[in-house]
């Protein structure tokens, strides 16, 4: 520890050396803040995911919704111009 001292280390081996606690209050410090930036940085890409997916399941029920009243407004307009060809048959 003295030696550290001797050549300007002074705060990386300041504690015992277990796990974690070898670096000085400061460093630990800011490695803790970067550990809780990182695990909101990953929060927000989970979030992000999330709502791209919930976006693409709104997207996907409104277009088939779209596509079940076009095909029931086609539908209806078919029934419509075969039943007026009918009457038009029947009445020549």
């Amino acid at each position: 520890m003295l030696a550290g001292h001797k050549i300007g280390a002074a705060g990386v081996f300041s504690g015992p050396i277990d796990g974690n606690n070898f670096m000085d209050p400061l460093t630990r410090g800011l490695g803790i803040l970067f550990s809780l930036s990182h695990e909101a940085h990953m929060l927000y890409i989970v979030m992000l995911a999330a709502q791209t997916m919930a976006l693409g399941l709104v997207y996907d029920a409104a277009a088939l919704a779209s596509r079940r009243a076009t095909d029931r407004k086609a539908d209806r307009t078919w029934s419509r111009g075969k039943a007026g060809a009918g009457e038009a048959l029947a009445s020549d």
